[in-house]
């Protein structure tokens, strides 16, 4: 843009012949470098001048600048001299024009990021920098913008998972963390839909067949819990290009494929289907789908405490007989609980590994500590156990070698959860503590939900779930379509709008009391904050002046039929969508729940009424008269324009005929002070200034008097007797 604008103003100012050279001196992309392999969206120009190379070269110093343009012009055919002393004049303020539409830019969008930043929207702040940083495309600024008065609240959206067990297979880690793994069995639907299917190809007599039969493998036969085979599903089985699996679910079911498999040496491939085969049957493709958008929520939402349920109370807060910190209603027992017994199964585990006695053994006890340590972290002494060409007469001597190799990495993973909290770690180090050490036996992506209680918050909170039908305007469908409104805008909500809709059309269709709705502070009979129906009053309200700020009574006098709502009276401080399979309608003070806070934001409704005003600037004078205004008539007919003599006449006349009607005191004693306030008329007896003919008016007047009386003998005296 600043290169096109450099451009335009060369050839306004008669310049154009130095548009080429310039493009030489600072190309957009310089001569020589070689486009990239990759598609791109856009193709940036190349008929035009790079404004930010040559704009950088000028605030080094407008000399950079002319020697380059001096090297493009003698690069030229035939070479050119230059730029001659006139021309490099007339360039000269071209390009300091550009500069300075830069520096303006730049300070703009400084300023639009400074104020996206202390609105909190640090997205937008980023997009305004990226213009300058990354030459982006332009943002519209709104830091110019007047700020509208409004009421604000936290919009939050958060899961609550279920408290009744999984009809999933229990394995380790849906033992460690029982409530994702029920959440994530009612996004996956039964066990029983799933079926594997894979056709076997075999090469026989030289030519590739299929069989009949194809290979079926249920859930039964894998014997993952819904947590498993979401976080198998998207972890990578083993860091190399070639493979019977990408992942660690496709490991397994390859794995038992195998099992099913006869008269393996002729087999060369199995092709496994993306369904299940039967119409009611979900297959790979449709598990990897599910599994792939729960694993992305659970992934970027986090953990709920007490304070992303409720509205946090100081009152409340300093009665508590515990100082939480940042993980208020946590249950320490249980979250150190957990974290002790999983650290107990690994000692246990790793023992019996390290143990084995043969191959057979250790490859036995590597499935039971895969958990604990990933396929893709095994030294290449395990792979060897069994590589293909190994000699099988030193199987267990290769197993040796693979225990050897293991210990390190036991004993280093061991050692990271061998200590125990410090002793004087408040409630929230500890949580987090043993929150660190789950993460570090499962897995840094492990999903860990400690359990919390709602204590004296659980009145106001069950408050509200009693008047679902008040918060939903008598339509609990509503939160559906606002969910797909908000998932177009927001990322979190998208996330978990996503990780439904594939539950919905592959599972089962979500039910209305799925989701429940909490609003604080709670009011009877409110309507939740995100439908139209909170913020207007309803029909037959009647008016209320006393709720109308001052300047807004008369307007509303005008108009009976206006409401007025005072919307910051009706906006909470925190409003939350709970999405709650199976449907929940209380939660007691010292009931357990977990859940994730899927995403938040804070809502701002504007206000309908505003206080507006305009202003104008102007430059005050330094003297300032009275309040009046000389209207001056041109002293000679058909006076082309005004003198200067002439308007100091016109005001030397006004300020002589003012004194003639200033009024003294004295005067005011007699039967003057009657007359007043009285006009002075100007009287000439010539035409060389405009005045009032008194004589003339007075010779007519007594004419119509003769007249009227039939005697010429009338007289009327003109001034003083």
């Amino acid at each position: 843009m600043y290169g096109y604008r450099i451009e335009r103003g060369l050839r306004d100012a008669l310049l154009g012949k130095f548009v080429y050279p310039l493009r030489l001196a600072f190309p957009w992309r310089p001569v020589g470098d070689a486009p990239a392999d990759e598609s791109n969206e856009a193709i940036g120009a190349r008929d035009v001048v790079d404004g930010v190379a040559l704009l950088a070269a000028w605030e080094a110093g407008p000399d950079t600048v002319k020697a380059r343009l001096t090297a493009a012009l003698a690069h030229l055919d035939p070479p050119v001299v230059g730029p001659s002393a006139a021309d490099w004049a007339a360039t000269m303020p071209v390009v300091a024009d550009a500069f300075d539409l830069a520096d303006s830019v730049a300070d703009l969008l400084m300023a639009e990021g400074m104020h996206q930043i202390a609105q909190g929207n640090l997205e937008r702040a980023g997009a305004a920098m990226a213009v300058v940083d990354k030459q982006s495309l332009p943002i519209e600024p709104q830091v110019a913008r007047t700020q509208r008065g409004g009421a604000g609240y936290t919009q939050r959206i958060v899961v609550l998972c279920p408290d009744g067990e999984s009809a999933w297979p229990v394995d380790r880690r849906s033992h460690t963390e029982p409530r994702v793994d029920a959440w994530l069995g009612t996004l996956l639907g039964p066990p029983s839909r799933y079926r594997f299917v894979a056709k076997v190809h075999r090469v026989v007599d030289g030519a590739d067949v299929v069989d009949v039969d194809d290979l079926v493998v249920a859930w039964p036969d894998l014997g993952l819990s819904a947590l498993s085979a979401v976080m198998l599903a998207t972890s990578v089985a083993e860091h190399r290009l070639t493979g019977t699996a990408e992942t660690g679910f496709r490991g397994l079911l390859v794995d038992a494929f195998r099992t099913r498999l006869v008269d393996v040496a002729t087999v060369s491939g199995l092709d496994i289907a993306q369904d299940g085969g039967l119409p009611d049957a979900l297959g790979l493709g449709h598990f990897e789908a599910l599994a792939t958008n729960a694993k992305d929520l659970l992934d970027r939402s986090r953990l709920v405490t007490r304070k992303d349920l409720v509205r946090v109370d100081d009152a409340i807060e300093a009665a508590l007989a515990v100082d939480e910190g940042e993980y208020p209603g946590v249950d320490l027992g249980d979250i150190e609980g957990r974290a002790n017994d999983l650290v107990v199964d690994f000692t246990a585990s790793t023992d019996a590994m390290l143990a084995a006695a043969d191959a057979d053994a250790l490859v036995a006890a590597l499935a039971t500590v895969a958990d604990f340590l990933s396929p893709a972290t095994w030294p290449t002494e395990v792979r060897a156990i069994d590589a293909a060409g190994a000699d099988p007469g030193g199987r267990d001597r290769r197993a040796a070698d693979a225990i050897a190799a293991l210990r390190p990495l036991v004993a280093a993973k061991a050692a990271q959860v061998a200590d125990a909290a410090p002793p004087d770690a408040k409630h929230g180090q500890r949580v987090l503590f043993a929150i660190d050490r789950i993460k570090t036996l499962l897995g840094k992506d492990f999903p860990v939900l400690p359990l919390c209680r709602l204590g004296p918050y659980a009145g106001p909170f069950n408050a509200s779930l009693a008047e679902q039908t008040q918060l939903t305007a008598d339509d609990p469908w509503r939160v559906h379509g606002w969910l797909a409104q908000v998932a177009r805008v927001r990322e979190g909500a998208e996330r978990f709008a996503s990780a439904l809709s594939a539950h919905e059309a592959l599972c089962a269709t979500t039910r209305a009391e799925d989701f429940r709705l909490v609003q604080f502070p709670h009011r009877a009979d409110q309507v939740w904050a995100a439908l139209p129906e909170a913020w207007v009053e309803p029909e037959g309200t009647a008016f209320d002046p006393t709720r109308v700020p001052e300047e807004l009574h008369a307007y509303f006098a005008d108009r009976p039929g206006v409401v007025y709502k005072d919307i910051h009276a009706a906006a909470p401080d925190l409003a939350i969508a709970l999405h709650v399979p199976g449907g929940r309608d209380v939660v007691a003070e010292d009931q357990p729940i977990a859940g994730l806070v899927c995403d938040e934001w804070a809502e701002f409704v504007p206000d309908p009424f505003q206080t507006a005003a305009v202003g104008f600037h102007y430059d005050a004078p330094g003297a300032r008269p009275p309040q009046a205004v000389l209207l001056a008539l041109p002293p000679r007919l058909e006076q082309d324009a005004w003198s200067f003599d002439d308007v100091v006449d016109v005001i030397h006349e006004a300020f002589d005929l003012a004194k003639l009607r200033a009024v003294r005191p004295s005067d005011l004693a007699g039967n003057l002070g009657t007359l007043l306030p009285a006009n002075y008329l100007p009287q000439t007896f010539t035409d060389h200034l405009p005045s009032v003919q008194f004589g003339r008016m007075l010779g007519k007047a007594r004419d119509r008097l003769a007249a009227s009386l039939g005697d010429e003998r009338v007289t009327l005296t003109l001034g003083k007797s």
